[in-house]
């Protein structure tokens, strides 16, 4: 399922934490088990090997987005047109 982080940084490699995700996040919570996320400011997202709309890693999202999970912890990230600002944190810190 896809998670909040609040900081990364790399294993043994020296790298700091890699910019701001100190965003907040407003829930709805639906009866199925389901939820959707309405983030603002940057937060960190985590996508599992093969599950969500993104490739397995840690983004650093911003911009005026909706992350949906289903009720099987599938996620879906969408952004409203023109404001997608997403940053692939592992490739930043590789």
């Amino acid at each position: 399922m896809a998670q909040p982080l609040r900081g990364v940084a790399q294993r043994g490699g020296g790298a700091g934490p890699f910019g701001d995700a100190g965003g907040r996040s407003i829930v709805r919570y639906a009866p199925d088990g389901g939820h959707v996320h309405h983030p603002t400011g940057p937060v960190l997202i985590g996508f599992k090997d093969g599950q969500g709309n993104l490739r397995r890693g840690e983004y650093l999202v911003d911009g005026v987005d909706t992350l949906e999970i289903t009720a099987s912890d599938y996620p879906t990230m969408t952004w409203k047109e023109g404001t997608k600002k997403l940053t692939d944190v592992c490739d930043k810190i590789a």
